[in-house]
């Protein structure tokens, strides 16, 4: 890892205070992260600016769900594209807002225990989000939003013997084209926004934000 670059995450992350095991890990993940757009000895992409930018966006998106420093340095080892896709980061965790606990702590376990479940894209998660509400399924959780592959999520709204009202489906690709033709247009985030489990998230992260 560059010098630069490591300072950059020292200062940024504090990875000098957490378990030496931890630090190794995390070296390593990033090392990998940073070599996956190299080219001839160059860093593609990736440069210095780049990741001060999105660790930057990042860290505003960490103080406001309250990642201790080592719950930080763990989602980051566990993926570290999450720097990349640190302006989306933000709109899935509002969006799963929709099924989060009494203690809004769920999305936060989720993050740190399953950090790679949020590699799906925003707009599949909220095409699956709509069709899930549209259809009127009966338990919108983690795994039918998330973790769930594409054929488990299109199997539950294809009909059957004894069919639900929700299943209307004749087929997967039925499915898949209808998730598909859902108009990512209608994403609004500032409805999310407004959501009680998730204003004060809000208020905290565009407060720091304008204070940039």
């Amino acid at each position: 890892m560059p010098s630069d670059v490591a300072i950059l995450f020292q200062n940024k992350l504090k990875i000098n205070t957490v378990d030496s095991k931890l630090q190794i890990v995390f070296a390593e993940s990033i090392r990998r992260y940073l070599e996956h757009s190299r080219k001839d000895g160059v860093v593609e992409g990736r440069t210095y600016q780049f990741l001060e930018q999105h660790l930057n966006e990042l860290i505003m998106f960490f103080d406001a769900i309250e990642l201790s420093n080592e719950e930080r340095i763990i989602v980051i080892t566990n993926m570290p594209s999450i720097i990349n896709t640190s302006s989306d980061i933000l709109a899935k965790y509002l969006l799963l807002g929709a099924i989060e606990n009494e203690d809004n702590s769920f999305r936060r376990r989720k993050l740190v225990e399953k950090t790679n479940d949020f590699r799906i894209g925003l707009k599949k998660l909220y095409g699956r989000y709509v069709l899930a509400t549209e259809a009127g399924y009966p338990d919108i959780n983690w795994n039918l939003l998330v973790h769930s592959s594409d054929r488990e999520f299109t199997s539950r709204f294809i009909k059957s013997k004894y069919s639900k009202k929700y299943q209307f489906f004749e087929n997967e690709e039925q499915v898949l084209k209808y998730l598909d033709e859902i108009p990512f247009e209608g994403f609004n985030i500032e409805m999310l926004k407004s959501w009680d489990v998730n204003r004060e998230i809000v208020e905290y992260y565009e407060e720091k934000r304008s204070s940039k």
